[in-house]
């Protein structure tokens, strides 16, 4: 079962994270709308390496993707996407994904 709400899913999609960042992102959305991740070695079982995830982790925080209580050890994803500093990918285009969101509607 999945906690992170579809707009939440299709911002990551849509923005230029690297393969690690959406790796942990996808990861916490699947844990829970706050996410209790006592210690960081458990980001290996999204094939995050325990010497990078403590960097990544940093720079979404950084980037106003994730909140990190790190006395808590608890983790969400900011639902402000609007507040999140990572760039569309080039290749996006919104009007064409609501043409075939649609489709799959029908």
């Amino acid at each position: 079962m999945t906690y992170q709400p579809n707009h939440i899913r299709q911002e990551v999609f849509k923005r230029d994270f690297s393969k690690r960042q959406a790796r942990i992102l996808n990861f916490i959305g699947m844990v829970g709308p706050v996410a209790y991740i006592p210690k960081l070695k458990y980001f290996r079982l999204c094939g995050v390496k325990s010497n990078k995830i403590k960097d990544e982790l940093l720079i979404l925080v950084d980037k106003n993707i994730i909140f990190w209580d790190q006395q808590e050890n608890t983790f969400q994803i900011n639902p402000n996407t609007e507040e999140w500093e990572i760039a569309v990918i080039s290749s996006w285009d919104q009007q064409e994904y609501n043409e075939l969101v649609d489709l799959q509607n029908r």
